[in-house]
């Protein structure tokens, strides 16, 4: 859990310049967090305690944000499903039917997509 926390928070600091992170949380999460950065050896946090009124004006960014978040997992979840499935069952990726018609007519029977058939008496 600290190291997915480093790196997002790291993702806020560009070309090593010094900054500022800021992790919102509610009240229940904050025992959470300072045992997580404890066990990591992190010490000295500061905690700011702001009004849910003050933070208004991020609300809609904030809900923008995180629709999209919502959209880019399911996605990726949708890839996951899809590397997963047997290639027959993948829709679109077959580019040549399993067995040609007209190759059938002409007495070869193709085994499998680029084969190159067997004769058929």
């Amino acid at each position: 859990v600290i190291k997915t926390y480093i790196h997002q928070v790291g993702r806020t600091a560009r070309a090593g310049v010094p900054g500022t992170a800021i992790t919102l949380m509610n009240p229940g999460q904050v025992k959470w967090f300072k045992d997580m950065l404890a066990a990591a050896g992190k010490e000295g946090i500061n905690p700011i305690e702001i009004e849910q009124e003050e933070l208004s004006p991020f609300y809609e960014k904030y809900h923008e944000a995180l629709s999209q978040v919502e959209e880019t997992v399911s996605k990726e979840e949708q890839k996951k499903k899809d590397t997963k499935r047997p290639l027959f069952m993948k829709r679109n990726k077959l580019r040549k039917p399993a067995f040609d018609k007209r190759r059938i007519r002409q007495g070869v029977a193709a085994r499998g997509p680029g084969s190159k058939g067997a004769k058929v008496n």
